[in-house]
């Protein structure tokens, strides 16, 4: 169970820092497709 909590937790860290990572490559790219 405790293997599993942990488990969670770092899969919801993962998900958090794709999530963050994805909208800043979003947002960097948004400037760029505007020019175009």
């Amino acid at each position: 169970f405790t293997g599993l909590c942990s488990f969670t937790q770092y899969s919801k860290k993962q998900i958090f820092l794709w999530s963050l990572n994805a909208t800043f490559s979003i947002t960097a790219a948004l400037p760029v497709l505007r020019i175009d």
